[in-house]
């Protein structure tokens, strides 16, 4: 999991206990990167790509934090959609192709929080 600063856990912490109605565009997006960064180095990128989150949204927060390169990343594994839901029925070159993704974007991780940071004093 990335690590976050304690503000950015409260800020976490508030707008999961929020109705959807009353976070903020902002808001959202520090929560969807965060989501969906644990997910991604918890369980790959198959594992984000048939989740329950909004691919589309995600992405673009991570776009508007400035994580250009984890946007490039993430993108480049999105052919696992039209392939198997069961990532163990990957061919090898499949499974190799994907694995070579997730070794460059997690490394990558270790970075989100700088951005998350610069874009919350770009929204202050």
């Amino acid at each position: 999991m990335i690590q976050l600063s304690e503000e950015i856990e409260i800020l976490i912490e508030e707008v999961g206990n929020k109705d959807d109605s009353q976070i903020s565009a902002s808001e959202q997006t520090i929560f969807d990167v965060v989501e969906a960064s644990n997910l991604i180095e918890e369980d790959g990128l198959h594992a984000f790509w048939y989740s329950s989150l909004n691919t589309e949204r995600v992405i673009r927060g991570f776009d508007s934090i400035g994580a250009f390169e984890v946007v490039d990343l993430i993108q480049s594994s999105q052919w696992c959609t039209s392939s198997s839901d069961d990532r163990s029925a990957f061919t090898n070159t499949e499974e190799n192709h994907l694995t070579e993704i997730e070794s460059e974007l997690l490394p990558k991780f270790d970075e989100i929080i700088d951005f998350i940071e610069e874009y919350l004093e770009e929204q202050e």
